[in-house]
């Protein structure tokens, strides 16, 4: 109590010595808290500066109690600008076209003159002459990448359409594939505050704005100033819960049109993100016309750091600012027109001249600094390793050889019953993240059946638009089949490669797999992707695990030929996907997955052995609840026509691991259900702390609850099981079989919270052939998530 009174009392003086800002003295005064809340603005022009210098301060204190709406003057502004949020919208107009400059700065923070000397060594005299502007102080921050892009916007609210056309684009600085900047800062898009949910790093944040904004805000109406012939209101907000994920800021609107003409908000240390010590989000609008107020500049920055929220720890932080300028309303194109957006086809296709550039940072009023700096850390050995540190933890793949590298690391390791200790080294081709050709090829042995296994991959981009890749694959592995039901038909196999596992694992497949696919992107989240697969497969290990099965009266077979063909439909709406190589990345964003594949087998090509057809469809689709969290829901279901071995049909998809795998039964062993049609769900809703933020002590601890539901339906052709000699009876759900539970996430030290603990508990506890006696599970995950 005496240090906040101390702080308080200390921050008083400053406020009278500097005659910076004052505590207003109006409405809610007698009402605020005795813990203040500073809210201050720093002078950014000397950004890499270890004295951050303050340009203002204000303080302003939470109120005491949360007040109801007749109380609150604020309510009366929160109620103008919800009447008004659609008017106020730029895409509310019918045709709309603007110009916007984005510049993503990256540097790393926080860090002390002796290890900066330490890693810049020679170079630390001039780089912090440059960055201080020749003052003799101290650095803490040192950039190591920058990015610039220039962009046409062409909207259109008749048509609900919209279309970006890419100008110029500049990059400088290290390589930005180690510090994921390309992934984080697509997360930083522009943040429509007049949404009543923004999403960011794939977690709902609740505006401030939002008409539910008052159930989960406390507001206080501050001042009220005249700017020209309007008046603007200044109304501050606060997390009732300090742990939810929300922001703290202020706004200013302008009274009669209820239009924002400026808002900053930030997160806190309390709230209950991973890796981010500070979000922080600036929009100012600009008058356009009469009463339209329009986006001017908008800052997005977010400190992220492993060692905790402390502002004394080193982090990296990612700063993204857009300036939007040039409008041009209500001129009308045809539909057509917004259909047509150019895409990326080579390198260099965005290249400017410098002076363009200089023209575009005049305009705009941009330091450009660190671009003298960036040059010179290009050649850093230590910044460059660094990078590299960044970049094997955030993609598993570590440099070997120039174009060559060699990953995921954690998937070098296995174990199972048949193969004992399984030791995996893979490798791919990488050149630049934009390659046009990408080979992956792997090795394997067991310790225990001595036999060497090996895959190898070869991806070529034919063309760019329309986007075609064809992939062609080789490989001869041990499958484990019961794991999954739509097959991607991944290079190296899944889900036998767990340490800590429960029962036995001999249900492998023995398989040489040969496969040929083009994957034609009509659009650039619409792809049809057709494939040829020659499959020649068998029991690992007959002894324990028989796939026999026998047609008619002929004498029991235990291997199988098989030849199919597909074709695939996979439909992909707001993904955001970036790169014009070989393989495209995905921003972090969550979003909708719908895949359609029909199957054909061809009895007699190559000696294939059965003729048959499968339907599958996968449906994958987040629900944003807004304050409640994040419902996260995937559906899956299939038809097979024809009579079939166990190998092709569909086993319920099972983890016997003591981890998780998601989209699989945890109370279930491999083959417990073997169907040739069925209907699955799966269902986890997660709350982000919503429930325990609001319990005293443990919403210290910054845990996180979900809660989730499966289920499995399906059925088995009398005419297959007649077929089957395996060591697997069929047996199929047809009455409906799930699991429910809840779990815990967030679970770690400090900001890495990558643990989940997840209570499984099984809802239908039919007395099934082979199916565990046990109803209840315990569950271990590991995720790295925010």
């Amino acid at each position: 109590m005496k240090k906040k009174l101390l702080i308080s009392t200390f921050f008083f003086f400053v406020i009278l010595f500097r005659s910076q800002v004052g505590v207003l003295k109006n409405y809610g005064e007698e009402n605020l808290d005795k813990d203040s809340v500073a809210i201050l603005v720093k002078d950014d022009s000397d950004k890499f500066s270890s004295e951050k210098r303050i340009k203002e301060l204000t303080i302003i204190a939470k109120p005491k109690k949360h007040l109801s709406k007749k109380e609150n003057p604020a309510y009366r502004i929160l109620q103008g600008i919800w009447e008004n949020k659609e008017r106020n919208r730029l895409e509310n107009q019918d045709f709309y076209e603007y110009k916007k400059y984005s510049l993503v700065t990256t540097g790393l923070n926080n860090l002390d003159s002796i290890l900066m000397k330490k890693i810049l060594e020679q170079d630390y005299a001039e780089i912090k002459k440059i960055l201080t502007q020749g003052e003799n102080r101290e650095i803490s921050e040192i950039p190591i990448f920058r990015k610039e892009m220039t962009d046409d916007v062409y909207g259109s609210n008749f048509y609900k359409k919209e279309r970006v056309d890419r100008e110029g684009e500049r990059k400088l600085g290290i390589s930005d594939g180690g510090f994921g900047i390309d992934m984080l800062s697509d997360s930083f898009m522009c943040v429509d505050v007049y949404n009543d949910d923004l999403r960011i790093l794939d977690k709902s944040f609740v505006s401030p704005l939002s008409t539910g904004g008052y159930s989960v805000y406390d507001y206080v109406l501050r001042d009220s100033v005249m700017v020209g012939d309007k008046t603007e209101y200044k109304v501050y907000f606060f997390p009732k819960t300090s742990e939810d994920i929300l922001f703290q800021g202020f706004f200013t609107v302008v009274d009669r049109v209820f239009a924002l003409s400026y808002i900053r908000m930030n997160t806190t240390k309390h709230t209950n993100l991973n890796l981010v010590r500070r979000l922080s989000i600036e929009k100012e609008f600009a008058k356009f016309g009469d009463n339209l107020y329009l986006p001017k500049k908008e800052t997005i920055e977010g400190d992220f750091t492993f060692l905790g929220k402390k502002s004394n720890k080193m982090g990296l932080s990612i700063k993204k600012d857009i300036y939007y300028y040039n409008y041009v309303l209500n001129k009308s194109r045809e539909s057509s027109f917004y259909d047509d957006e150019k895409r990326q086809t080579y390198k260099g296709e965005y290249n400017k001249s410098e002076r363009y550039w200089d023209g575009i940072t005049v305009q705009n009023n941009i330091h450009s600094e660190d671009i003298s700096v960036l040059s010179k850390l290009k050649s850093q050995k230590k910044i460059k390793a660094l990078s590299s540190i960044f970049y094997v933890f955030s993609t598993g793949y570590l440099d070997v050889a120039r174009g060559l590298q060699a990953g995921p690391v954690w998937k070098y390791l296995s174990d199972n019953d048949i193969e004992g200790f399984k030791v995996r080294l893979a490798f791919r081709t990488f050149f630049t993240k934009n390659d046009k050709l990408r080979t992956y090829f792997y090795g394997a042995y067991g310790t225990e059946d001595r036999k060497f296994k090996y895959g190898v991959c070869l991806k070529y981009l034919v063309s760019s638009v329309p986007r075609l890749v064809l992939e062609g694959s080789r490989v001869h592995d041990y499958f484990q089949l019961g794991s999954q039901l739509y097959d991607d038909q991944d290079l190296i196999p899944r889900n036998s490669n767990a340490f800590l596992r429960r029962g036995n694992n001999y249900f492998l497949t023995d398989m040489s797999r040969n496969s040929l696919s083009a994957d034609l992107g009509i659009k650039n989240n619409f792809h049809v992707i057709v494939s040829n697969v020659y499959r020649e497969m068998k029991s690992a290990d007959p002894s324990v695990f028989s796939v026999n099965y026998t047609l008619g009266n002929l004498s029991e077979k235990s291997s199988i030929k098989d030849f199919s063909a597909s074709i695939s439909v996979i439909y992909t709406p707001k993904r955001r996907a970036y790169g014009y190589g070989v393989e495209q990345k995905i921003g972090k964003r969550l979003f909708t997955t719908l895949k359609l594949k029909y199957i054909q087998g061809f009895r007699g090509f190559l000696e294939s052995d059965f003729s048959y057809s499968k339907l599958l469809l996968s449906v994958q689709k987040p629900f944003f609840l807004s304050k409640y969290g994040v419902l996260k829901t995937n559906f899956m279901a299939g038809k097979i026509f024809g009579t079939l071995p166990i190998l092709l049909l569909s086993p319920i998809p099972t983890d016997q691991s003591y981890s998780l795998e998601y989209y699989s039964f945890s109370l279930l062993n491999y083959y417990n259900y073997v169907t040739d049609s069925y209907l699955t769900g799966y269902m986890e809703h997660h709350f982000n702390g919503f429930i325990l933020n609001k319990i005293p002590l443990v919403r210290d601890l910054g845990l996180r609850s979900l809660i989730f539901y499966r289920y499995a339906i399906g059925s088995v052709s009398d005419d297959n099981i007649r077929m089957n000699r395996s060591t697997v009876q069929y047996v199929a759900p047809e009455k409906l079989y799930y699991e429910y539970g809840f779990g815990i996430e967030n679970i770690g030290y400090r900001n890495i919270r990558p643990i989940r603990v997840d209570f499984s508990w099984r809802g239908s506890a039919d007395n099934y052939y082979g199916i565990p006696p046990a109803n209840f599970a315990i569950r271990f995950g590991f995720s790295v998530d925010f």
